[in-house]
């Protein structure tokens, strides 16, 4: 069970103004045109268009020579909460890929606690394990253990917790190997959604979390440049929201601030699971009409989509299963002596009411991206 404390959630009111952009090349194009039109909420309904989108690409990157480094190789998991389902479908993924890696899967759980996921990495050093796969844990909350690992000669992939690119030299020389994380682009998507929806007429409360370090300001920083190209005359507030403070903290400081600002109807989150802690004390507010912009797209929010009368309206997520897989390639390259993938292009998908019915959520969350198949790509893949 995840340890309460008691942490305090600082609310920073920004005023939205022009600012420049960074991130996907995409994201550069749909701002680079808000900028140039009288009606920048039609270009943010185009954007949007093309978030709905199914993915159909396959991601370009080489093969492996080595396709069968892993067989008979134990890989440890070290989760980052495995109470929350994003660390459930990653670890599904990995155990896919693993078995078809013929390696095998240990588990441990830090419950988002640096510490404890210092002394999990420390356990699997002295177990000797193949190698690891550091789920939602900054690698430099942990930097001292990922060094050990390094001089037992045992690659550590950070999972889900930094944007896609080489590894940075500070990170490498900790021992960090690759990355194995989503297309970096959930911020703009959320801005796009809210900007197309709202047509540029409502205040936003953004829900980051400091627990998942450069992961949540990157997200955030995106989502207030993106929403200020779109929406200029719009205001944004920033909460952070700290990891044990969401079943006990989150809802009532949430309704307070909605309280003191009626003109806010967007209540927009790092990740699905903060709307799922608010969401009674929204749905109490009479009259109000608050709209829940998530990501991750878990199961919970999605069924709200379903549901008219809930007050969920876009989650972006990302195909978490194949961010498994990923985590698997990049350890297969790095026991085979190969060179990491900068980016493993895992694709992100906004889902809303247009969108919900395409999708069976019966279904393994891995089949709701579209019609890529990411499982036979990556099998093909190992056979170089």
């Amino acid at each position: 069970m995840m340890r309460q404390k008691r942490a305090a959630i600082l609310p920073i009111v920004i005023s939205v103004a022009l600012l420049g952009m960074t991130g996907c090349q995409r994201a550069s194009e749909t701002t680079n045109a808000a900028a140039g039109t009288s009606n920048p909420e039609s270009v943010a309904t185009k954007a949007l268009a093309l978030d709905i989108a199914p993915v159909t690409t396959s991601p370009k990157i080489p093969s492996v020579k080595n396709g069968t480094s892993l067989r008979g190789k134990n890989i440890r998991f070290i989760a980052s909460g495995l109470s929350f389902p994003f660390s459930q479908d990653v670890l599904a993924g990995v155990k896919e890929g693993a078995a078809a890696a013929g390696a095998t899967v240990t588990v441990s759980d830090s419950e988002g606690d640096p510490p404890k996921a210092a002394s999990l990495v420390d356990q699997a050093v002295a177990q000797s394990v193949d190698v690891i796969l550091l789920q939602g844990t900054p690698p430099k909350s942990v930097a001292s253990s990922i060094t050990g690992a390094k001089s037992h000669g045992i690659p550590v992939i950070s999972v889900g917790s930094d944007a896609p690119g080489k590894v940075s030299k500070e990170l490498a020389d900790i021992g960090v190997f690759a990355y194995a994380s989503a297309t970096n682009d959930v911020g703009t998507r959320q801005a796009n959604f809210v900007a197309a929806d709202s047509s540029c007429h409502a205040g936003v409360l953004y829900l980051g979390s400091s627990s998942f370090g450069t992961s949540s300001s990157d997200v955030v920083d995106q989502f207030t440049k993106q929403f200020a190209q779109l929406c200029p005359d719009a205001k944004v507030a920033v909460q952070d929201a700290p990891l044990e403070a969401w079943s006990s903290l989150l809802q009532p400081q949430v309704n307070a601030f909605l309280q003191r600002n009626p003109e806010t109807r967007y209540v927009v989150s790092l990740v699905d699971d903060m709307n799922l802690a608010i969401k009674p004390s929204i749905t109490g507010l009479a009259g109000r009409n608050i709209r829940l912009v998530g990501s991750n797209a878990i199961v919970g929010a999605l069924s709200g989509l379903q549901d008219k009368a809930d007050p969920e309206a876009a989650t972006v997520g990302t195909n978490l299963y194949q961010m498994g897989w990923a985590a698997v390639d990049q350890a297969m390259r790095a026991i085979a002596g190969e060179d990491a993938v900068a980016d493993e292009q895992v694709p992100n998908r906004t889902f809303t009411r247009a969108n919900i019915d395409t999708i069976d959520l019966a279904k393994k969350s891995g089949d709701w991206y579209g019609a890529f198949d990411f499982r036979t790509f990556y099998t093909r893949l190992w056979q170089g």
